[in-house]
């Protein structure tokens, strides 16, 4: 799929069916019970898996202990990828504080590239592991690594610069309502708290369909 398809087939996919869209916010909204936030997670890990299937349609909220365990799956991925980010983050820093040969506009590069490949590696990780339904499935780098030379790694970095760069768009929503006016006292806060829900729900339906559709096809079973 071209670019351009991708990005629009994304951005739309969240309005596919108002009625899954709420109901998925409920969730999202009751998430400090923990619960309904593992199955939200769960939620997300579906779309991913329909679409890596090539399914166009949203999934349902059906089979709850299915959306738990894959909600632990996502959090469990996510977890170990931070713990791994964050400590070779901080080995990365230490070698620059210990070996001072680069110069401040070096270490940022080298930090943003890092970044980049580590998210890139990440968002494809989490496309097989949905895909094949396994939590392992999300560290056989061998085989994902495989899965993002065949996308091609220039088209494939495009795609996760476009795909981040949208989502920090989306995300500024959230910012530029909190300095709106509209509203004053309690209510300022409940509409910023409803604002917030509407847009990482959006946001993260979005992720997910975008995450599903830069899987190989060719490696997909359609229905």
């Amino acid at each position: 799929m071209e670019v351009n398809k991708i990005l629009l087939d994304s951005l739309s996919y969240p309005f596919s069916d108002n009625k899954k869209y709420f109901k998925l916010l409920i969730l999202f909204l009751t998430s400090f019970l923990v619960i309904p936030g593992i199955m939200a997670c769960g939620y997300l890990v579906r779309i991913i898996k329909y679409t890596t299937h090539g399914k166009s349609e949203r999934p349902d909220f059906n089979d709850w202990k299915e959306l738990l365990k894959d909600g632990l799956k996502l959090l469990g991925l996510g977890i170990i990828f931070a713990v791994v980010f964050y400590g070779l983050l901080w080995i990365i820093n230490l070698l620059l504080n210990i070996y001072p040969v680069f110069n401040d506009t070096s270490i940022l590069i080298i930090k943003v590239v890092y970044t980049i490949l580590v998210n890139s590696l990440f968002i494809m990780s989490l496309a097989h592991m949905a895909h094949e339904g396994r939590f392992v499935a999300g560290f056989d780098f061998k085989k994902i690594i495989g899965l993002i030379a065949k996308t091609g790694w220039v088209k494939y970095l495009a795609l996760i610069t476009i795909f981040t760069i949208f989502a920090e768009l989306l995300s500024q929503i959230i910012v530029i309502g909190a300095y709106l006016p509209i509203f004053t006292g309690i209510w300022r806060i409940i509409s910023y708290l409803v604002l917030s829900l509407l847009v990482f729900t959006y946001l993260f339906t979005y992720e997910s369909r975008f995450t599903g559709l830069i899987y190989p096809k060719n490696t997909a079973v359609t229905s």
